[in-house]
């Protein structure tokens, strides 16, 4: 079990995917501490921290998140402005995850 509180759990259609927002810093890897949100992907079996700044693998904050019906797309937001290049509007900004491509 995760050693912080796990909320906002979206889940798609057929069940075997499930996106959410947590706390814990147990359930994956990159995350330290219990102080930043973050957005983490439950896919059979294994979880996948979604909300980390690429170079680093580090988690940096997400929440919010949504999945498509068929697990392809999932959407959170983030305050965050290592979880691309150049984002320097200094506001949350809403980001897109797709299976099988490494960026956001």
């Amino acid at each position: 079990g995760g050693n912080g509180e796990s909320y906002e759990p979206r889940i798609d259609g057929d069940g075997s995917s499930i996106v959410f927002s947590s706390g814990a810093s147990t359930l994956v890897a990159g995350v330290e501490g219990t102080s930043t949100v973050n957005t983490i992907l439950w896919d059979n079996g294994s979880f996948t921290l979604l909300s980390k700044d690429p170079r680093t693998g580090k988690g940096v904050g997400g929440a919010a998140p949504d999945i498509s019906a068929n697990g392809n797309i999932i959407v959170f937001c983030s305050f965050s402005d290592k979880l691309v290049q150049d984002d320097r509007n200094g506001l949350w900004d809403i980001f897109i995850y797709k299976r099988g491509i490494p960026v956001l």
